[in-house]
């Protein structure tokens, strides 16, 4: 949805009919994190528009019919991101206007202004941040599929974190599908991660869980909630043992134990 990709898009659309092509134009603005622009960005949740018209196109459906699902899911999705960082692009000198204890909520992907600056804190706290802005877009009896989506250096572990946060925050209860966390919409070297929800019914759910060849798509999974198991009594019964003792074992553990010790502020 940014003004030139939609002056060129269009441009191309139209010369593409002139030739005698059947062409239809999908916009994409999920971005909630300016409410009150004309035109909201597109972002990562414009690949489950992708995603759905490929699989209704690869089911046979005509052009016309791909291109009008196309459009609704694309007014069903919301999308908010986060980033400790700008993004550095080739050739030229990186000036990240970012402090290294901020970051900036809505952050574009080609790093235009976001819509607040935020304090760093905790995955949790950054989540349920983004959480309640995305909650109050979503209908509360609706089933959403939710994208993890890291834009660029976060870690994977930092993204296990944030996936944790997500599904442990009051969100998960509308949610049904997930994907990721992985790369699946990237700004270069970006430390920032977006979220991305799409209402789902029948014919979504099965765009979206449908396989697909290209290795870095992520399959959709099922959310599973947690089970409690019951413990299961011991196997083996009978006179508790003695603690065996091995002395050369005990010199071994003890000697890496206080070498780790001692090299704990170089592994911090």
């Amino acid at each position: 949805n940014y003004t030139g990709d939609r002056l060129n898009f269009g441009l191309a659309a139209e010369k593409a009919r002139a030739e005698g092509f059947a062409v239809e134009m999908v916009i994409v603005g999920d971005d909630i994190a300016l409410p009150d622009i004309a035109q909201p960005r597109g972002i990562a949740g414009t690949l489950f528009v992708h995603k759905i018209a490929g699989h209704l196109s690869e089911t046979g459906h005509d052009l016309a019919s791909v291109a009008a699902s196309a459009r609704a899911a694309a007014k069903d999705i919301v999308s908010l991101g986060i980033s400790l960082s700008s993004c550095s692009l080739p050739g030229q000198t990186h000036e990240d206007r970012f402090g290294a204890d901020d970051g900036e909520l809505g952050l574009g992907i080609h790093g235009e202004p976001g819509v607040e600056r935020i304090a760093l804190q905790s995955a949790s706290a950054l989540v349920a941040i983004m959480a309640e802005r995305l909650a109050a877009r979503l209908d509360p009896h609706g089933r959403y599929a939710l994208l993890i989506n890291n834009l660029g250096s976060v870690p994977p572990l930092e993204m296990s974190l944030i996936a944790n946060a997500v599904l442990a925050s009051p969100l998960a209860k509308a949610v049904t599908l997930t994907m990721g966390p992985g790369h699946l919409m990237t700004a270069l070297n970006m430390n920032g991660f977006s979220l991305s929800l799409i209402r789902l019914d029948a014919e979504r759910e099965a765009a979206l869980l449908a396989p697909v060849g290209p290795h870095a798509w992520l399959p959709a999974k099922s959310v599973r909630r947690p089970v409690v198991v019951a413990v299961a009594k011991p196997a083996i019964r009978g006179a508790a043992r003695a603690a065996s003792r091995d002395a050369g074992a005990e010199r071994l553990i003890t000697a890496v134990c206080e070498k780790l010790i001692s090299l704990e502020e170089v592994l911090n």
